[in-house]
């Protein structure tokens, strides 16, 4: 009889473990926020440049400081540079804003150039960077 309840609590057990386990990850799959950094300069589209993404408060912080980056992504053969920010940054249920910066140089001087870009869970945005 001790047996029989062991084996039926660990059953159940069982059960709402992979349950809320599934659950968890359909529902992360469902609600992907994407952003995409299109990066340009005079000539065009650049490919494998590095955008760098970070939090608006470390961004108040540092700055476009790549020591203190969330990620980074390297543009495509289109110039295009794909995020996609965890549901764990939207706990609060509002909106956050995320800056996307890349750093280079023209003439030996060392530029930064960012955008800002408030997002919902689950939203798909888009922005541009002009490096000039």
């Amino acid at each position: 009889m001790y047996k029989l309840k062991t084996s039926i609590y660990f059953f159940i057990l069982t059960v709402l473990i992979g349950t809320t386990a599934f659950t968890s990850c359909t529902d992360t799959v469902a609600t992907k926020t994407t952003i995409e950094i299109s990066v340009k300069d005079a000539t065009g589209n650049k490919s494998n440049w590095t955008v760098y993404q970070i939090s608006d408060t470390k961004f108040n912080l540092y700055g476009a400081d790549t020591f203190f980056r969330d990620q980074q992504s390297v543009t495509d053969s289109n110039g295009l540079a794909t995020f996609q920010i965890d549901d764990i940054d939207f706990v609060t249920g509002g909106q956050r804003t995320y800056y996307f910066f890349v750093q280079y140089s023209i003439a030996g001087i060392s530029k930064s150039k960012n955008i800002g870009i408030t997002l919902s869970k689950g939203n798909k945005k888009s922005g541009s960077i002009l490096m000039n």
